[in-house]
């Protein structure tokens, strides 16, 4: 959860600073970071991050591969045309993206909604418009099509479904341009 966190107040820092990805230096990140960790780590679970000896190099850790992770972020956002659209973004009632509705036989009515850790988005110069969903993830993750087929790992489809049930509703079409799972990592 931590990592998460982290992460997902990082990207919205990103956003918050409405500045290509391209621009953003390594020291700039080093900083921006440096803002979000240590308070976050006091608030989470009553600061049990920073209490101990052993906690703290647990933080130290934590730490390095929330950094080599933001640092990916930025460049593979600055490598390519997408865009941060959203990071932490509800779908449901009363929210951007509507829930999704699943109707069983017999009239039975659920609805689905969640969170999406990130979203980017790039709209061509003929109005076209992409989108990805990024789940971040700490443990081992991967996304195969033989699951989706099983019905099992449905989290990432049914993100993308959400986004583009918006644009459906609004006759705009937004295609999915991929659905990922984001390791947080330290590949040193």
């Amino acid at each position: 959860v931590f990592c998460h966190d982290a992460l997902c107040a990082f990207t919205q820092a990103l956003i918050d600073a409405n500045k290509p990805p391209a621009l953003f230096e390594e020291d700039e990140i080093d900083q921006m970071l440096a803002a979000i960790l240590p308070p976050l780590a006091a608030q989470h679970n009553g600061g049990v991050l920073l209490d101990t000896a052993r906690n703290r190099a647990l933080f130290a850790r934590l730490s390095r591969k929330i950094v080599a992770t933001a640092k990916a972020i930025v460049r593979q956002l600055a490598a390519g045309k997408f865009k941060l659209e959203g990071s932490e973004v509800a779908f449901g009632p009363g929210r951007l993206f509507p829930a999704l509705a699943l109707e069983l036989p017999g009239g039975v009515r659920y609805e689905l909604t969640g969170r999406i850790d990130r979203i980017d988005r790039y709209t061509s110069e003929a109005g076209d418009s992409y989108v990805r969903v990024i789940d971040y993830k700490t443990g081992d993750a991967s996304f195969a099509i033989a699951d989706l087929f099983a019905g099992i790992k449905l989290q990432l489809p049914l993100y993308a479904s959400a986004v583009t049930a918006l644009a459906r509703a609004e006759e705009k079409a937004a295609r999915v341009a991929g659905m990922y799972y984001l390791p947080v990592a330290d590949p040193a």
